[in-house]
């Protein structure tokens, strides 16, 4: 397996060598770190190879266009002739692994139609961690050439928008059957926070 997850991270690192800080390789290398991590935990019967696949091209696309990323990795996935390591699967497993890359924003309104696009999106959420939180948005903002002022705004006005007590960022039954025990302690320390504590963050 680890060969295959070097494999295809090779493969796909070009397109997010493009991408702004926040959505570099890393943060596939964590998505599907992730992913794994839940497979084990929960001791899902799935094939591992899918989500080491849909891991690495959720994102790919983030330096096209941000807004709908997700639909033109999803075409990509489904698509594609001439992807070695998608042609390495059936047009079946193509379609699972191109609904999850569809389905993995936050923002999604509808309904996760698998197993596998409940993992992706929970992944790529991650386990809640203010810090990362933070520092994950402060490369972003950086990227785009905000002053420092204007960064440590628009991170607390992210915080409290998204993942405050009163945010709009919904954990469903599966994220809480995994990270469950540190959801509320973390929704706690968001609405807790000021701009100084931000600041102080981002100058450790």
């Amino acid at each position: 397996m680890q060969n295959f997850i070097k494999r295809v991270r090779e493969y796909y690192k070009k397109h997010y060598d493009l991408n702004d800080e926040a959505h570099r390789i890393d943060h596939a290398d964590s998505v599907c770190e992730e992913a794994l991590f839940i497979i084990d935990t929960l001791k899902l019967n799935i094939n591992k190879r899918m989500v080491v696949v849909a891991a690495y091209t959720h994102d790919i696309f983030c330096s096209v266009n941000r807004k709908t990323h997700n639909v033109l990795a999803s075409k990509y996935v489904l698509n594609e002739k001439d992807d070695e390591i998608l042609n390495e699967f059936s047009k079946g497993q193509r379609l699972s692994m191109a609904e999850a890359v569809l389905q993995h924003r936050s923002s999604y309104k509808g309904e996760r139609s698998s197993i596998l696009s409940r993992i992706i999106a929970t992944a790529d959420m991650g386990r809640v961690n203010i810090k990362y939180i933070i520092l994950r948005s402060y490369k972003y903002h950086s990227s785009n050439g905000k002053s420092d002022i204007e960064i440590v705004d628009e991170i607390y006005e992210h915080l409290q928008d998204k993942f405050s007590s009163n945010g709009y960022r919904k954990y469903d039954d599966f994220y809480m059957s995994v990270y469950g025990d540190i959801v509320n302690d973390f929704k706690k320390e968001v609405d807790e926070i000021t701009k100084e504590d931000i600041i102080k963050v981002i100058e450790e």
